[in-house]
C-alpha cells in the first residue's frame, strides 16, 4: 500500500520541534541547566535533522519560543 508524503507545512511544523528543542537548550543554558558544549551538540543535531531542507520562518519562530522556555511538537491534523 502506498503511503502518502507528508505536505512541506508538515515537514516545516516537524523539524520546527527540532529548533525549538535548540531553543530550550539555549533557555537551560541562560538557567545554569545546560553547558555550552550541550548547545552545540544540539545544534549539530538539528544541522543534521534539516540537512538539505530550507529552513523556514516557522521553523525559527519555533527556536524563539524555545528559547522563552516552551515546549512545542508537531501537531497533528487528525
Amino acid at each position: 500500500m502506498a503511503q502518502e508524503l507528508p505536505t512541506d507545512q508538515q515537514l516545516q511544523a516537524a523539524f520546527g520541534a527540532v529548533h525549538n528543542h535548540l531553543g530550550l537548550m539555549e533557555y537551560c543554558m541562560g538557567k545554569g541547566f545546560a553547558t555550552d558544549v550541550d548547545v552545540a551538540n544540539t545544534r549539530k543535531s538539528v544541522v543534521a535533522a534539516v540537512a538539505g531542507m530550507t529552513v523556514g520562518p516557522a521553523m525559527l519562530a519555533l527556536q524563539g519560543v524555545g528559547r522563552r522556555g516552551d515546549i512545542v511538537g508537531p501537531r497533528s491534523s487528525a
